[in-house]
């Protein structure tokens, strides 16, 4: 057999609409990927019977495990039960089980159960039942020659028990001979484009299948996400290995962390295991700050001006004003009088567009161990994510002198 592959659909007319946000998929998914079952293909559909069959009918003829959520409720519009019997041409029968477990859920909890909950108790004939020990709606599974399909119902916290104590082991044992071992590496970069990785590393991308390799961007990082899967652990470390080792060499001055350990985080670490002092000086609303969690490394300004409170004898001319020389000051100020080997500042000149967009000049001043570096940038967006490009690039400007003067690893930092 060839490799295990999912198709997850939602189902739920509140979902189309925008109204809650999907959750369970990316939750199975995640479960899946564990041992090894990925899930190429994810759908979200309204509570209409024919728009719902259709989507059946064509999963199982791409996909070995379907698994379905939400529907199965006790109310008109909870059609998943109906539908499923029909495109597999199954009859619905009652479940003494199922029905016994709904009317204890209602009796223990001092409630009277209404006509209507007895639908929940109906499952497609030959089915086998997924108990939910937390509410009314049980799943069921469904076992066919070359594929499977589980109907869960759609609240989030029933689904993870579900799936946890379900499906999860019944995939196992099911399929124990075919699952590989799924190994992933994600290396996070800053101060570099998403279009300029792409150049830089699209032929590996290309070219590998296993592992696979793909870019995931956000305004604080950029993650190069390595998946590799194997039938034996070791095998797949060493798959990601292989790639790892190329990608270092073409982007390595790039990468601060993998995981989910931010640029923050390590420069933090960096700091307090060197024992430094260090101190923020905050023009971008707090946000340098905040991304360092701590509020006692620095001080927050929202303009310049605050500055020459503290220091009088900085002049701030704004018809002469030359932002290189204005940095070196003030952090040199800083540093003399609150004894500091590092200060980082980071002040920005805004101009307002409209509620949702603007144009930011931000400049960057760190002083390290008696030398200054001085950055300039222009930003157009959205205000709060020109705040967080300026923040990520400021505290990669430090993390990239901290490496310099203390290693070059960034794993674990």
């Amino acid at each position: 057999m060839k490799d295990i592959v999912s198709e997850i659909i939602t189902i739920g007319t509140e979902i189309t609409l925008g109204k809650i946000i999907d959750t369970n998929s990316a939750f199975i998914s995640q479960e899946l990927i564990k041992i090894g079952i990925t899930t190429p293909i994810k759908s979200s559909v309204d509570d209409n019977f024919k728009r719902i069959s259709q989507l059946l009918n064509h999963a199982i003829k791409r996909s070995n495990v379907i698994i379905t959520t939400g529907g199965l409720g006790p109310t008109e519009d909870d059609i998943t039960r109906n539908v499923i019997a029909e495109v597999f041409n199954k009859k619905l029968v009652l479940h003494p089980e199922i029905l016994g477990h709904i009317e204890s859920f209602f009796k223990t909890r001092g409630y009277s159960m209404t006509e209507n909950n007895k639908r929940q108790a109906y499952i497609p004939e030959g089915a086998i039942i997924i108990p939910n020990p937390i509410g009314t709606a049980y799943g069921f599974l469904i076992e066919m020659d070359s594929y499977l399909i589980f109907s869960l119902p759609g609240v989030p916290r029933e689904v993870r028990l579900m799936v946890k104590n379900f499906v999860i082991p019944f995939l196992e044992k099911r399929f124990s001979n075919f699952l590989s071992f799924v190994e992933i590496r994600e290396l996070n970069l800053a101060g570099i484009s998403e279009s300029k990785i792409d150049h830089l590393i699209g032929d590996i991308i290309r070219k590998s299948e296993n592992p696979s390799i793909g870019l995931q961007t956000s305004d604080r990082r950029i993650k190069i996400r390595i998946v590799a899967k194997s039938h034996a652990r070791s095998e797949a470390i060493e798959l990601i290995k292989n790639v790892e080792r190329i990608i270092i060499d073409r982007v390595g001055k790039h990468i601060f962390s993998e995981g989910d350990t931010s640029l923050g985080e390590v420069v933090k670490k960096l700091i307090s295991i060197n024992k430094l002092d260090f101190l923020v000086i905050d023009g971008i609303k707090g946000v340098l700050i905040n991304s360092l969690n701590d509020i006692q490394l620095g001080i927050v300004i929202s303009k310049l001006e605050e500055l020459s409170l503290l220091f009088p004898d900085v002049k701030l001319n704004p018809n002469s004003f030359d932002p290189k020389i204005y940095g070196k000051e003030i952090t040199l100020k800083m540093v003399k009088r609150f004894s500091k080997e590092i200060v980082l500042l980071v002040t920005a000149e805004s101009k307002e567009k409209d509620d949702k967009t603007e144009k930011m000049k931000v400049y960057i001043t760190l002083y390290f161990k008696g030398e200054t570096n001085f950055k300039e940038y222009n930003f157009q967006g959205d205000p709060q994510q020109n705040c967080e490009r300026a923040a990520t690039l400021a505290l990669f400007l430090l993390f990239k002198r901290l490496r310099k003067e203390f290693g070059n690893s960034f794993l674990n930092s």
